[in-house]
């Protein structure tokens, strides 16, 4: 079944690598955890197993009887003689002599006698649970094997070089570290396999590749992850700052990303007469909220009125992205009548941007954002604009984007790259279509169009907990919208 799984998935896209190992390295709190799971129950199975062993032994040089020149004159014969030793001292009728001698009824340990190799050296080894048993084993063989090895081998003789000793320690020592640290290496290279195969056979938009032949949208464009945070100092810091095209710090590739999707959306909505466009995405933490700031900057960057509504009410982000918050009222006190939206609006300065943010999350959310009043604001703003772009909640989220999606003339689906099921994706496109149509999709933080990474802009707002996360419901992903 899984191989069937992974032949189809090689057929339908490439290997994409880095998203495997983003997805590993995503999943670090997994392999941390299998680490220790996995070293803390080979710490007690040590603990509790380990049974001390105790070796004694004796050492015999076997020749042949009326031999007087040295043991090594004939060595073939003394090394037959050996073999021959070693099959009667580890035989069974040794072992109950042994144990008549002692005065017990059996022995649990281990008796061998092995030949040295190429000698007619012959070892006697006795292993047992108690030191003395042992030694007093192996005592007993040296002191009774005659009776055994007499009677068929008479003209073979064992002369003790080295005469057994109490053991003071276990033969086995105890490696506890060794052994724990090695199963918890091998713990975290199976918790990393598990991952990186869970990844590969995910079913997400991984290459541009997945893009052209599973999602049933038009490939806007595709912006290039981009790293928020360029200096050391800037990293330890971590300043609030969106990650915006006006900032002269941004990557040329990124900033023309945007910039070509400004010439397709010009294009295509000029040609049919339409000016707001609700930006969305399935779930959260694809970074829609920054592809509906950029895409509003660039075309204010033409364009005298263009206007940015943040009408994700739930989790705004827009006022973080251009750090307008001010604890004035805002969109909801709009929509409630409190204020008119040319006082909740406030500008950008290098564009002449407008935005109408929402700062906090108002009481009966989806009400307001499928009211009459909204419709009522957007047609206002449409009349009043040349553009009007929307961040709408993710869909997978609230309801609220489709509702929004029915107010603009067109939708536009942010999809991060490696996060949100194909078949999720597709759903999302018929709902847009149905509700107010889609212009298409821009595949979002994509570090190559071949080999894809990254863990998107980094800006720390979002949904938290709330619906669908990475691996399923409630995942918090690292970026946030």
């Amino acid at each position: 079944m899984i191989m069937a799984e992974i032949t189809a998935q090689s057929e339908s896209s490439s290997v994409d690598i880095r998203t495997i190992i983003r997805d590993i390295i995503s999943g670090w709190w997994i392999i941390l955890l299998a680490v220790v799971i996995a070293g803390m129950g080979s710490f007690i199975a040590v603990t509790e197993l380990y049974s001390p062993v105790y070796t004694s032994t004796a050492t015999y040089v076997v020749s042949a009887t009326g031999n007087t020149a040295t043991v090594y004159t004939n060595l073939s014969a003394a090394q037959t003689l050996a073999d021959a030793f070693s099959n009667v001292l580890s035989s069974n009728i040794m072992r109950r002599i042994v144990c008549d001698d002692l005065g017990i009824s059996s022995f649990d340990g281990k008796i061998s006698a092995e030949v040295v190799s190429e000698t007619n050296i012959l070892t006697l080894t006795v292993t047992a649970s108690r030191p003395d048993t042992a030694y007093l084993v192996c005592r007993s063989l040296m002191e009774n094997h005659s009776e055994v090895t007499d009677a068929i081998m008479s003209n073979a003789i064992l002369q003790v070089l080295k005469s057994p000793s109490v053991p003071s320690s276990p033969s086995n020592k105890l490696n506890r570290r060794g052994t724990v640290t090695k199963v918890m290496i091998a713990a975290a290279i199976a918790a990393a396999a598990a991952l990186g195969a869970v990844s590969y056979l995910r079913d997400t938009c991984k290459t541009e590749k997945d893009f052209t032949g599973k999602i049933d949208g038009q490939l806007l464009v595709t912006v290039h992850h981009e790293q928020k945070y360029k200096t050391l100092i800037s990293r330890i810091k971590h300043p609030k700052k969106g990650l915006l095209i006006t900032d002269p710090t941004t990557g040329f590739l990124f900033t023309e990303s945007f910039k070509k999707l400004r010439t397709k959306i010009e294009y295509r909505l000029a040609k049919e007469g339409k000016k707001v466009i609700a930006i969305g995405s399935v779930l959260e933490n694809e970074g829609k909220s920054t592809v509906a700031a950029n895409i509003a900057l660039a075309l204010a960057q033409k364009h005298r009125n263009v206007v940015l509504l943040d009408a994700d009410m739930r989790r705004p982000a827009i006022h973080k992205l251009f750090s307008t918050g001010t604890g004035a009222l805002d969109l909801a006190a709009v929509l409630t009548g409190q204020i008119s939206a040319e006082q909740a609006t406030v500008t950008e300065p290098k564009t002449g941007l407008k935005i109408l943010c929402c700062e906090k999350t108002p009481p009966r959310a989806y009400d307001l954002v499928s009211s009459d009043a909204m419709r009522e604001l957007i047609n206002k703003l449409k009349s009043e604009n040349d553009f009007v772009i929307i961040d709408t909640p993710p869909m997978a989220v609230a309801s609220d984007a489709e509702a929004i999606a029915s107010y603009a003339d067109t939708s536009i689906l942010t999809v991060r790259q490696g996060v949100t099921y194909i078949r999720d994706i597709n759903d999302a496109i018929d709902n847009l279509r149905d509700a107010g149509g889609l212009l298409g999709c821009v595949f979002n933080d994509v570090r190559s169009s071949a080999i894809s990474a990254g863990y998107g802009y980094g800006y720390g707002y979002g949904y938290g907990k709330a619906g669908y996360g990475k691996y399923g419901y409630g995942d918090r992903t690292a970026v946030r919208d």
